[in-house]
């Protein structure tokens, strides 16, 4: 079973030493990674290696969108405005070194920046050493991103909402800014954000939200794949009507499937799935993160549905923001 990727605050500290206050803040978009190596690294073996893994078509998406937006430069280019960007790799090749290896170093030249200094003694040890330690290395990156989300949510979120929903739940969410309450009893709440972006001169709906819900665990059973499906689809159906009579919402099995990992979430038992939802009899959809895991303290099985509605527009960020949100629950103590 692989470990929960993100116990938000395990790459971040929230605290800053006296030497980290004089840092400046952290520049660049989210999902961009700076990547610092020659150009002859770049365009061989190591760049296409960094691609794979740092890149790859991210699952679930309505279009292809890759994981992060990667922006070579060289050393030579190296300067201080670029050692300022959130997210850097830094490539050396050195005949001299014995061993490929990667660091991790927080803050290294702004405060909130994660560094990762990627070193080998010649090029075809580097490539194969990010073939096997890519996914792993990316993955620091996407941790930290969904952290920066956390803690701005943490200053931003409604700490009023949060509270009713501890209150009728007895489950922490820290919520996003803007986030409203659609529906809350104490075995679910629908929260949304709704909102407009211009493109093309005409104002488009972008729709993001996260519905948590709960029932009884019984047995093991309730944790295979097609259970916790049915049982996300049956609450979807319920709950999360459509904008025409008799539509609502349900996990897509095609074009693709949902694709689930066990998980270990904050020490108890769980799956994630990604996939695409839709609107049964409408023409909407879009992707979701689902997180569906045991709150043993109380014998119920939680499951946490963050989607995302963004037609004409790249979702990769929005489906960050809510996976920010639904990896934020907590069980109360």
């Amino acid at each position: 079973m692989r470990i929960a990727s993100i116990l938000l605050g395990l790459l971040m500290i929230t605290g800053c030493s006296e030497s980290e206050k004089t840092l400046r803040g952290y520049s660049g978009n989210i999902g961009e990674v700076v990547v610092v190596c020659s150009d002859e690294t770049w365009e061989g073996p190591i760049g296409t290696a960094m691609k794979t893994h740092f890149a790859d078509i991210i699952y679930g998406l309505p279009q292809d969108e890759a994981s992060f937006n990667l922006i070579h430069f060289k050393k030579s280019s190296f300067s201080s405005i670029i050692q300022g960007q959130r997210n850097i790799v830094y490539i050396t090749v050195d005949p001299k070194l014995t061993e490929s290896s990667y660091q991790v170093l927080k803050n290294k030249f702004a405060r909130g920046q994660l560094f990762l200094d990627l070193r080998s003694m010649h090029q075809d040890s580097l490539s194969a050493f990010i073939e096997e330690k890519g996914a792993e290395m990316a993955q620091k990156f996407n941790d930290i991103e969904l952290n920066r989300l956390y803690l701005r949510n943490k200053k931003f979120g409604s700490k009023e909402l949060s509270k009713r929903i501890l209150d009728s739940m007895q489950i922490e969410l820290v919520l996003q800014k803007d986030m409203y309450i659609e529906k809350l009893a104490q075995n679910k709440t629908w929260l949304r954000i709704e909102r407009e972006r211009t493109k093309g001169g005409f104002k488009h709906q972008i729709s993001q939200g996260v519905f948590v819900f709960t029932k009884a665990y019984r047995a093991r059973e309730d944790f295979t794949e097609q259970n916790l499906i049915e049982f996300c689809d049956s609450m979807l159906m319920a709950n999360l009507p459509g904008p025409s009579e008799g539509s609502y919402m349900q996990i897509a099995k095609e074009p693709i499937e949902a694709r689930s990992s066990e998980i270990n979430y904050r020490g108890s038992y769980g799956r994630e799935f990604r996939g695409l939802w839709y609107m049964k009899n409408n023409f909407m959809g879009g992707g979701f993160i689902y997180l569906a895991c045991l709150d043993e303290k109380r014998d119920r099985v939680v499951g946490a549905f963050g989607y995302v509605f963004a037609p004409g527009f790249d979702k990769r960020e929005y489906v960050r923001e809510v996976e920010a949100i639904v990896k934020s629950l907590k069980f109360q103590e």
